[in-house]
């Protein structure tokens, strides 16, 4: 029997493996706010950094109209 035998019961999955790295990027990024934390843009998408929370164009409008009584 060698070492490698052993492997055989090693599982690897990678959305979990991607899913721990993830969390450990953002755990930093929380605890040191001054230092920063490279990201690629699907974890950064994950993160909450592209939200659309912008006004629509009708909200925008709606807030210049005059309310004459």
């Amino acid at each position: 029997m060698t070492d490698q035998d052993d492997l055989s019961d090693i599982t690897f999955d990678a959305v979990a493996d991607e899913t721990a790295v993830f969390l450990e990027k953002m755990l930093d990024a929380s605890e040191f706010p001054f230092v920063g934390i490279e990201c690629d843009p699907e974890e950064a998408l994950r993160a909450g950094a592209f939200a659309e929370d912008a006004l629509s164009e009708d909200d925008a409008l709606a807030s210049t109209d005059d309310k004459v009584a």
